[in-house]
């Protein structure tokens, strides 16, 4: 083969090879523009300074993201420093004062690669470089890629023998969203799915007969609003709930939890909730919104 078609042949599959880097990462260049100014710019909640031995290694105000963690527990916040002040605190991790707002904090940092990572209760804070927006992509990428959903099974028989095919009459996976959310209409919902009248049907595939425990938590419209469960529902209670109802689309959500004995068939089987009453759809709210689902456990039946 020629020498210039040798060098044609290279500069072509260079080109290929970068053409693909580029694809792939195209979601962090959109992400770049639409919330890593945020980060670094937006509305601040905390302080944070390192100290050791009374020399302040590093400062930065920690703004906040409107982002969660996998288990939508705790809030995502960013610390930006510089490579000098990242380089001295990563290699004096384990003698570090942490004061959040002048405050001491008694946890420890976690030592990783390219970030550290500060956990307190209802933060969880990445200290990273200031130029460093590759990492705190990935970061906030990682923690959305591996979010828990609404749906959860125990016990390793149960979960063996049943699987859930499809659910119809919902929303996509959101929040949770912070108190301080620009948006007031959702502004401290947790991580949940709208479910959406007249009804919300599960599909559940189970490989043998069995009975089983179903707890369904939601955020239910009171008090007009009723729900009722159907499907080889043997026995419905209701469990004490835990916080207090809420303002949301001039009506009020009230936390319930509910207790379901379910009769599953060696087959597909349907469990359905029915809604007297959703939202009328809207310019402004344009989903049939009827109850806030935030989840659903499969447990054995004992």
């Amino acid at each position: 083969m020629r020498p210039f078609v040798i060098k044609f042949v290279v500069i072509l599959g260079m080109a290929a090879l970068l053409g693909t880097y580029l694809y792939l990462n195209n979601w962090k260049w959109y992400w770049l523009k639409t919330e890593y100014s945020d980060i670094l710019n937006g509305r601040p909640a905390l302080k944070l300074r390192f100290l050791v031995r009374g020399h302040e290694l590093g400062v930065c105000n920690v703004p906040i993201t409107d982002s969660f963690d996998a288990k939508g527990l705790r809030e995502l916040a960013f610390c930006p420093i510089s490579d000098e002040q990242f380089s001295a605190l990563k290699n004096k991790a384990e003698h570090v004062r942490i004061l959040v707002n002048e405050e001491d904090v008694p946890s420890g940092l976690q030592i990783e690669d390219s970030y550290l990572i500060l956990n307190l209760p209802a933060k969880k804070i990445y200290i990273v470089r200031v130029t460093d927006f590759d990492t705190i992509a990935t970061a906030i990428a990682n923690e959305r890629m591996h979010q828990h959903d609404v749906l959860a099974c125990e016990g390793k028989e149960l979960c063996r023998t049943i699987r859930i095919t499809g659910v119809t009459g919902w929303g996509a996976l959101e929040g949770p969203y912070s108190m301080a959310d620009l948006s007031k209409k959702r502004a401290g919902l947790p991580r949940g799915r709208w479910g959406y009248g007249p009804e919300t049907v599960l599909t559940i595939q189970s490989l043998k007969r069995q009975k089983a425990m179903v707890v369904v938590y939601l955020d239910q419209f009171v008090p007009e609003h009723q729900i009722a469960f159907k499907g080889n529902v043997l026995a419905v209670s209701s469990l004490r709930p835990e916080g207090e109802a809420f303002d949301y689309l001039g009506g009020r959500l009230k936390p319930k939890i509910y207790r379901l004995e379910i009769d599953l068939q060696q087959r597909e089987n349907k469990l359905s909730i029915h809604y007297s009453h959703w939202n009328k759809p809207s310019r402004n709210e344009p989903r049939p919104l009827a109850a806030y689902l935030t989840g659903f456990e499969f447990k054995e039946l004992r």
